[in-house]
C-alpha cells in the first residue's frame, strides 16, 4: 500500500482500502499513522473525516478525540449535509453512553428522602399566593 499511495496520492478509494487493512489485521497503530496521512493530502474529504472520529470514538472509547476530528473535519468541509448529521448522531450516542453509565452506577435514581425539583416547584406557592399580593390587591379594591 506505501508504494501505491505514493504513485497515486489523489486516489480516495486506496487510501480506503488502506486503512480497512490496517482495521481488519488489528494494526492500530498504523492505522492511526494512515488516518493522518489520508487526512494529509484530502482535507476536504468527508468519508475520511467521518472514518477517522468513529474509528476514535467506536474501537479507541475516545469520544474527546472522535469530536475534535469532527470539529476539524465540520471547518474543512463545513458544507457536508452527511458531516453534520453524523456529528450531531455521534454526540448523541455519547449522551447515550453517559446516560447508560448514569443508570449502572445509580446516579439517576433519587435518593430516599430527597425531593425532586418537579416535587419542589410544586410545593413553592405561586405568585399570586404571595403575602404582599393580597395586601396590594385589597389595598386596590378599598380604594376603589
Amino acid at each position: 500500500f506505501e508504494r501505491a499511495v505514493r504513485r497515486v496520492r489523489s486516489d480516495v478509494a486506496l487510501w480506503t482500502a488502506w486503512l480497512e487493512f490496517c482495521r481488519a489485521s488489528s494494526s492500530n497503530r498504523r492505522l492511526g499513522r494512515v488516518v493522518g496521512r489520508a487526512l494529509q493530502v484530502h482535507p476536504t474529504e468527508p468519508g475520511l473525516w467521518l472514518y477517522a472520529a468513529a474509528w476514535e470514538f467506536e474501537h479507541n472509547g475516545n469520544p474527546a478525540a472522535a469530536r475534535a476530528l469532527m470539529q476539524q473535519g465540520l471547518r474543512m468541509c463545513r458544507y457536508s449535509e452527511k458531516m453534520w448529521l453524523d456529528y450531531f448522531d455521534m454526540e448523541l450516542m455519547y449522551v447515550e453512553k453517559l446516560v447508560a453509565r448514569r443508570r449502572i452506577l445509580g446516579l439517576d435514581t433519587p435518593q430516599p428522602g430527597s425531593q425532586t425539583q418537579q416535587q419542589q416547584q410544586q410545593q413553592q406557592p405561586s405568585p399570586a399566593a404571595l403575602p404582599g399580593r393580597k395586601r396590594h390587591r385589597q389595598d386596590n379594591q378599598e380604594a376603589a
